[in-house]
């Protein structure tokens, strides 16, 4: 919603309601559907290293037990909704709930993956930072990671204690929060940066955070057309003869007198005429 205030100093400014930020989002994830494997390339060190059946055992118990030590672990990830934002006055950032979809594949021969267990992480709390970025792009990053709920919707290694799942991922959410921000490297927001046909660009993105609301001023700068070069009558197209050298009198060109003087007959059509000179004298001799 557009507004002014007076005591800020920026030309276009604007009100976004926490509203619109979910109906963003949920659009989104609608064409988008926010899926996602875990790398390691992504990670830098210590974190770059390859999940395995033995590293998952303490919080999936019976992976061992059922595909043995250190086989490979493959985490497909899905973002099911991504909304419900909070903001707070002079709070720089805000508060949103997640709910993710996990799978682990274990792979027990090159091609041959399986489907070990699938989760649903309920009600994850973010405190979600807004990053600005040259050019009016943002991005975005996770500041807190604290899960409320989960659900198993498959299992391989026999049953598992959603509560115990909980509580170990809450434990390593630091690591999640680093996961998580390599991963939204890569997602980035277009701001529109021009106006009115490029005329003006749109620079110095300044953000406040008040309840319910974020405050967003932009500071337009006039960009002139680029100069042309100045044009004269001659470069009309309709000033450009196209001479063949000795075709015009002042280039030498001959003139073929009797060509031109003999010349009395015309054509106009089924019109015939003659061209027949009369002396003065001539005429009133005929009188």
């Amino acid at each position: 919603m557009p507004f002014k205030n007076n005591t800020h100093l920026d030309t276009l400014q604007t009100f976004i309601s926490m509203q619109s930020i979910d109906s963003f989002f949920e659009s989104y994830l609608d064409v988008h559907d926010g899926p996602g494997w875990y790398n390691q390339t992504q990670l830098p060190p210590p974190l770059d290293f390859t999940l395995t059946t033995q590293d998952l055992n303490i919080m999936l118990p019976g992976m061992v037990n059922t595909y043995g030590k250190d086989k490979q672990v493959k985490l497909e990830y899905k973002v099911e909704d991504f909304g419900d934002f909070r903001s707070r006055f002079a709070k720089p950032y805000m508060i949103a709930t997640a709910t993710v979809n996990l799978r682990f594949w274990v792979v027990n021969a090159p091609d041959q993956e399986e489907l070990a267990v699938e989760l649903n992480l309920y009600n994850i709390t973010n405190k979600v930072f807004l990053n600005e970025k040259p050019d009016l792009k943002m991005s975005l990053m996770i500041g807190e990671f604290r899960l409320h709920g989960v659900e198993i919707v498959d299992s391989k290694i026999g049953m598992l204690n959603p509560n115990t799942i909980r509580l170990k991922l809450n434990t390593v959410n630091s690591v999640i929060v680093t996961l998580s921000n390599i991963i939204l490297q890569q997602w980035e927001i277009q701001i529109p940066n021009t106006m009115l046909g490029k005329l003006f660009q749109l620079t110095n993105l300044h953000l406040e955070y008040f309840d319910g609301y974020i405050y967003a001023g932009v500071t337009p700068m006039y960009v002139p057309p680029p100069l042309q070069a100045p044009h004269s009558v001659h470069d009309h197209e309709s000033a450009q003869h196209h001479h063949k050298p000795g075709d015009l009198p002042m280039n030498g060109a001959a003139i073929d007198e009797d060509s031109e003087s003999n010349s009395r007959y015309y054509d106009y059509g089924h019109h015939q005429a003659y061209d027949t000179h009369y002396d003065d004298a001539d005429y009133y001799d005929d009188y």
